[in-house]
């Protein structure tokens, strides 16, 4: 998950722009796939191409416009068992927030699954506050502590990849939490509510890192300024799973013995053929 770089204004102007008049959050959808280029804000799989108004529609089924803070009744989320005590969770509010039912900072694009499958109408809180009557904005209810992150604009004081960060293929919340803390539950509880580590989303995200070792072997002997500056890119925000492929990258710079283990592992999980395990089983160039 990473942060989808907009102001609370510019969004605006943009569906104004786009939509004037809108009364469906699905008129808007393109705006925040175009945001998000393209990519589900959750679990940054790709879900859907250039849209056009004149072309037919219904290749946007295949995303949803998620509210974040679900706009009817909010169903209590249970943590796994094997967290133990694990964090305080509350519901915020019961009866879900439906003031922000047409609010644009309280939505994002999201695939089926993150959003239908999996988050429904989830919204765990730690501290939920005990007047709704004024009708608070996204900000302002940043006093209910919840533990989702969202990575819509500037609604999160820190940026989502300082909370979940990747060994390997799989998300974990990240190192300088220590375990216990608020910061520490947020991103825990974000990746299983969303189900941040299951199979449709590992196996992308293998093929990603293998791609990378397999550039970072050969790039060095074709490009004389390195490796670096050209896998950097394919962290770019418009790639699929780049917060995976920096934190890979990372984990080259930072543990290269443990990155060409883990690119190892991966192709041959992904029966590639046997020369390219031998080139990655090689030595690794600085």
């Amino acid at each position: 998950m990473i942060r989808v770089v907009c102001t609370k204004e510019g969004l605006e102007q943009q569906i104004q722009e786009y939509k004037p008049g809108w009364r469906k959050w699905s008129d808007i959808k393109p705006v925040f796939l175009d945001l998000q280029h393209h990519k589900c804000g959750f679990c940054e799989s790709f879900i859907g191409g250039q849209y056009s108004p004149e072309e037919d529609r219904r290749d946007l089924y295949e995303q949803d416009v998620e509210h974040f803070r679900p706009k009817a009744q909010v169903k209590q989320w249970e943590a796994p068992e094997a967290w133990g005590q694990g964090p305080e969770l509350q519901v915020g509010r019961p009866h879900g927030y439906p003031w922000l039912s047409h609010d644009p900072e309280n939505y994002l694009a999201s695939c089926k699954t993150c959003n239908s499958g999996r988050k429904r109408t989830y919204f765990p809180v730690r501290t939920p506050l005990q007047d709704y009557d004024d009708e608070p904005s996204v900000t302002s209810l940043k006093g209910e502590q919840p533990y989702l992150l969202f990575p819509l604009g500037e609604v999160e004081d820190i940026d989502p990849q300082e909370y979940i960060e990747f060994l390997g293929d799989q998300p974990v919340p990240h190192h300088q939490w220590e375990e216990g803390t608020q910061e520490y539950w947020r991103a825990a509880v974000t990746i299983e509510v969303l189900g941040l580590r299951r199979a449709d989303l590992s196996l992308p995200r293998k093929r990603a890192i293998v791609r990378l070792a397999r550039e970072r072997c050969t790039l060095p002997l074709a490009s004389p300024n390195g490796w670096r500056p050209i896998l950097e890119a394919q962290g770019d925000a418009h790639h699929p799973f780049s917060s995976c492929v920096r934190s890979y990258l990372r984990l080259c710079e930072e543990n290269p013995e443990l990155a060409q283990e883990l690119a190892v592992r991966f192709a041959r999980e992904l029966g590639l053929p046997e020369e390219e395990i031998e080139l990655l089983e090689g030595i690794w160039p600085d």
